[in-house]
């Protein structure tokens, strides 16, 4: 007499297989991956050609952060030279070697991408920017009104210490 589990025929489609520790992936089964493709950390960004027809390969995000901290710590360094009309000697290779410095703190909180930071903070930018702007103008009038009551301050101490002396120029 045959018993109901040998009436049963297993076909392929309700067999199961033994699950192995590695997820299913036999040890001596090991894809077959180029360099090229075991290299690439481009987050989905599109090949580059230069002028001469060369492609460039897509930047890592290490690489991508570290020109977007140069190109903020340029517009910064401009900024404040601008601002305050003194030269802090901030110059390219400065920039570039904090820029090396940021640039894994910026991957790390996944700030690589400036259309990105923008999207998400944005309006908050365009807010500090605006506050600062306002800070600005009534730090250089108050700059200004101080120079301006210390010559008025220095003019009328001179003339008291003319009329005092008894000598009077004008």
């Amino acid at each position: 007499m045959k018993t109901k589990q040998a009436e049963i025929q297993q076909s392929l489609d309700t067999a199961q297989d033994v699950a192995t520790p590695e997820g299913g992936n036999t040890p001596e089964w090991k894809p077959e991956i180029s360099p090229e493709l075991l290299g690439m950390d481009n987050q989905g960004q599109v090949e580059q050609v230069d002028d001469d027809g060369t492609i460039k390969l897509p930047k890592t995000q290490v690489e991508q952060a570290e020109a977007l901290a140069t190109e903020i710590g340029g517009f910064l360094a401009m900024t404040l030279q601008g601002v305050t009309g003194r030269d802090y000697n901030l110059n390219e290779s400065k920039i570039k070697d904090a820029a090396k410095g940021i640039a894994p703190c910026l991957v790390k909180y996944g700030l690589t991408d400036m259309g990105l930071i923008m999207s998400k903070w944005g309006v908050e930018f365009q807010a500090a920017i605006s506050a600062g702007g306002l800070a600005f103008g009534i730090w250089s009038a108050h700059r200004k009104y101080k120079a301006e009551d210390e010559a008025a301050e220095l003019e009328a101490t001179a003339k008291r210490e003319g009329v005092a002396s008894g000598n009077q120029s004008e």
